[in-house]
Order: C-alpha cells, then structure tokens, then sequence
C-alpha cells in the first residue's frame, strides 16, 4: 500500500489550521457569525443583483432573524426547513438559525406536493421559511402533514420588518451554546443513485471550507466569491463561511446561468467559484466570449472535473482548478488534487485519513484494478449520521471504514481516480464498463447536446446498454445516425442495444448531476430504438 501520509508530509495539519485561525476547537457558525460581527461595518460582505450589502448590515440582518425565529418559538435543536433560490435572505437564515442552535434543513425549492410533505415529516420541522416562488408550495404540503409545521414565507412582510428592523448578534454570541458537537444542518444526499436521505453535520462543519483552502494554499487574501450553487449544498454553505472568515465577500446570483455566469463573474470582479456535476462541461459548451478569461487568475474548486476538460477549463477560462472528492456523507473524509496530482485525478487523501481500494469483501485490490473507495480517519473512530436511519447509518460506516459507494482506481504513484458510482458501472461481457468511457465518445458526435449510459436488463443475466441522448438545437439525428457511430466508434461490448431521444436528461438540482436511476426506471420508454433488431449485430 501506498503511504498517503507520507506524500502529504508538507500539507498543514487539521489542528494547526484551527490554532492558526484562532479556534483550536474548531469552528463553529457562530463564529462565522462573531467574524461578521467584529468586521469594519462599511466593509462590502454581499452583492446581490444591483445591491452591495456592508458587514454591518449583514450582521444586523441576521441578529433580526435570530430574533424573529426565536419569537416564532424556534430554539436550541428545534428543525427549520428553508427552500430558498439564490439571495442573501437564504444566507441570513442560515447564519441565524445555526447561531441561535436549532437545526437548518435545507430543501430543494423545486419540491411539490406528496413529496415534499413526506420531506416535512422526515424532517420533523418546526418551522419552514420559503421565498416567494414556493411559499405556496410549501404551504400546502404543510397542511398535509402529519403534523403540520408553521410557515412563513422568506420574502414576506414579516420576514422583511426583520431583516430591515436589524438586531445587535451580540446577545446571541454571550451565550454557551451552541457547542461545536451540536447538530447544526441535515442536508440531502444527492440523489443521484435513489432518495436522497438526510444526514445530521454538527456545527464544526463551519470550518470544512476554511480547512479545505487552507491544505490547497490557494487564498492568500480576502476572496471575492462567486457563489452559483444552491443553498442546499454544503460547498455554498463553505464558499461563504471561507470568504467571511477571510474577510472577503461573496456574490449570490439568483441562479446559475451558464451563457451569463462569466460575464458577471467578471464584472464584479470576483476570483472564486466553486463548481459541481456538469457544471464544467456547460460553461465549456457555450459559444466562446471576449469576457471568458478576461479576469486575473481564479481559482476553481471543483467536485468531479472531468480529465478531458481539465486543461480546455483552465486555459480557455484563466483559472487554476483545485480538485477536491469528498461528499456530505463522507464522515470529514477528503482527498484533494492541488495540481500536484494528473489531470482528472482526485490527488491523494489528506495526511488525517487513510483510504484502501477493495472488493465486494473489503479485500485490497492491486493498483490500477477497479473497487470501492473506503477512508478512516488515523486517530478517531469516523461517524456518518443519517437522521432518523440507523440502519443506513450503519451500512455506511462498517469495521470503522466509510464505505463511499464509488468506484476507484489508483495508479502506481499512489494517484486516486474516481471511475463510476458503484450502482451506475456497466457489466457487459464479463468486462466491467464505466458510463463515462461511452459518454466521451458519443458526446464527439456532431448534433449530440448530452448524452448518459445506463445499464439496462438483459436476457444473458449481466447487462445491456441503453444510449439516451439529448440533441444540439436543430439536430436532425435520428437512432440509426447514432447506432452507425457507436458502431464506428466504440469497441463491441461497449456497442448500445437500445437508444432513446429526449429532450432532457432528469439531473439533481443545484449540481445538476445526471440522475441515472431516473433513467434506469423508464428504460423501456415508448421512444427507445432496439438497435440488433434494426440490423446492427454489433450490439
């Protein structure tokens, strides 16, 4: 086996990170809040569409809601829903709720009706706060609960008064919790591979952001951050505990936009932005622009860059990618690439934990053969709490291993690389096939927008593989167009038996990863072409 510490014998330690920051005992929200509170009040914290928004009146803002949650009956452990799209009262409800310790569960605000009403029983809220475009939503799930939470809605009169009427933070920082082992958020998995399910991060989750920037080496001043993820992912929730811990600022967009991101992006002058799923090969796929690389250097931090677009991002966009693989689920376990690894590598993990490659028995395989990723922390037990599932929670974490799901490889250097979510790899053949060695050939095909592979039922008992594909604008390819490049392009038992045209892939929201057990559900669509049975045998 590799030593993985070994390699990682220059990086800064987790403690030392936290003593240099002046928080041995890790970093709470409060203490993002207190860094708020204790800046120049003039100094610029937010812009949001044409507004500029000071530290002091952030502050202010969030001491008003801590307020008003607390006259609503909300307290220390108590559950609040937020579905929110980008702008800053979701970034004040976060503070506040966390600050004043009840528990934040952040909800994808596309969510209607029977199912948003089980996530309100799952949950177990007291209190959901909605903006306007679905308070009425979430209003109506409400009612159909169980036990009916309150609603109130985030850009409400209410809501407003608070925010506008302000409130000193200092009487909520006097107090003695919360402690930094209290539960602070519950956020959803993915929901990539089934139903995203909720898992409790106590309040030193504050500190992930600032410990992750810290091992790169990539913030040498105040950042300015660009924040074009949801609210209901943690590496929002980090990019803006990383720019106020610094000092710096963020900008809240209301929404990612692939054709616009770069233009503002460069004329708010920002230098981070972190990005997730296919959000790399989107920006990449719009039409080249003068403003693209216009800005100085940035830096990247990014989830899942795919290799081949790596040196395309960086050159085109004048960016630096810091790589990092880890998950809401990961129990604090983190690998990085700080360019010290290949292109398309997730680097090493850091010099705390330790990670194995193995099998279905949790036996070691030999570098360069494919297995699940597992990582331990070298001095503590790891903890993966999915609320109100101890079953799944201890599924996750077995003989003290959190096992990802993933499969990986590592090369002869000690290099990891991720392959394929473990339910999503393609077994044809006898060969094991990762979806994404079909997709980056198929997406060369002029006209083809998208595409996913998914593995589909076959009658030998291993699998078959299904093409479904997304056309460019004004594509006239049919099935039998992309049958005879498969054909031409792929080696047999790679070869598609079905295809599917569709007008769009169903993906996460917020990271906008393909959801492939979507696809596999409706493999037998009315629209999916059998390819052998139009006469390519390839198949």
């Amino acid at each position: 086996m590799h030593d993985d510490a070994l390699a990682r014998e220059s990086e800064p330690s987790i403690a030392d990170i936290l003593t240099a920051a002046g928080y041995p005992a890790g970093i709470r929200f409060a203490d993002i809040v207190a860094k708020i509170a204790a800046a120049p009040a003039d100094r610029l914290a937010i812009e949001y569409e044409d507004r500029r928004i000071s530290y002091g009146e952030a502050a202010k803002a969030i001491g008003g809601i801590a307020r008003l949650l607390e006259s609503r009956g909300i307290g220390r452990g108590d559950h609040v829903g937020y579905m929110f799209r980008g702008h800053p009262h979701a970034l004040y409800t976060l503070l506040a709720t966390t600050l004043i310790g009840a528990v934040l569960c952040p909800i994808n605000y596309q969510m209607s009706g029977a199912l948003l009403t089980r996530l309100f029983e799952r949950y177990r809220l007291s209190l959901v706060i909605a903006d306007e475009a679905c308070f009425e939503a979430a209003s109506e799930a409400a009612a159909a609960a169980a036990s009916p939470p309150a609603v109130l809605d985030g850009h409400g009169p209410e809501f407003c008064a608070a925010v506008d009427a302000g409130h000193s933070v200092a009487p909520f920082l006097a107090r003695d919790y919360p402690a930094i082992t209290d539960p602070a958020l519950i956020m959803g998995t993915s929901g990539t591979t089934g139903e995203a399910k909720g898992v409790v991060l106590g309040q030193s989750w504050a500190g992930g952001g600032l410990i992750a920037a810290r091992k790169w080496g990539c913030f040498d001043h105040p950042p300015k951050v660009y924040i074009a993820l949801s609210w209901g992912y943690t590496a929002a929730v980090w990019q803006a505990c990383i720019a106020f811990a610094l000092g710096g600022s963020v900008v809240i967009p209301p929404r990612f936009s692939a054709s616009r991101l770069w233009q503002d992006f460069h004329d708010r002058k920002c230098d981070h932005i972190h990005l997730m799923g296919t959000m790399p090969r989107m920006l990449l796929n719009q039409p080249k622009k003068p403003e693209d690389g216009a800005h100085g250097r940035i830096v990247v931090t990014s989830a899942a860059m795919p290799a081949d677009a790596w040196v395309p991002f960086e050159e085109r966009f004048n960016a630096q990618i810091f790589e990092c693989y880890s998950s809401v689920d990961s129990g604090g376990c983190w690998m990085t690439n700080d360019g010290s690894a290949p292109p398309g590598s997730v680097g090493r993990p850091w010099k705390e934990y330790e990670a194995r490659i193995v099998d279905d028995d949790d036996r070691d395989v030999p570098d360069g053969e494919i297995g699940e990723l597992i990582m331990r922390a070298r001095d503590f037990a790891p903890v993966v709490t999915y609320f109100n599932d101890p079953e799944a929670s201890a599924e996750k974490v077995r003989g003290g291993w959190v096992h990802f799901g993933d499969y990986f490889r590592r090369d002869a250097e000690g290099h990891y690389w991720f392959v394929e979510r473990k339910r999503d790899l393609i077994r044809r053949r006898a060969m094991g096939i990762a979806p994404s060695e079909i997709e980056t050939v198929i997406r060369q095909m002029p006209g083809v927008a998208e595409c996913s592979a998914i593995a589909v039922p076959s009658e030998l008992g291993e699998d078959e593989v299904k093409l479904v594909i997304v056309k460019d604008s004004g594509s006239a390819i049919a099935p039998a167009d992309i049958a005879a490049y498969s054909a031409e392009t792929l080696p047999t038992y790679m070869m598609p038996k079905y295809i599917e045209i569709v007008d769009e892939l169903p993906r996460t929201f917020g990271s906008e990863r393909v959801q492939r057990f979507k696809l596999r559900e409706a493999w037998n669509s009315p629209g999916t072409w059998d390819v052998p049975a139009a006469g390519y045998l390839g198949a």
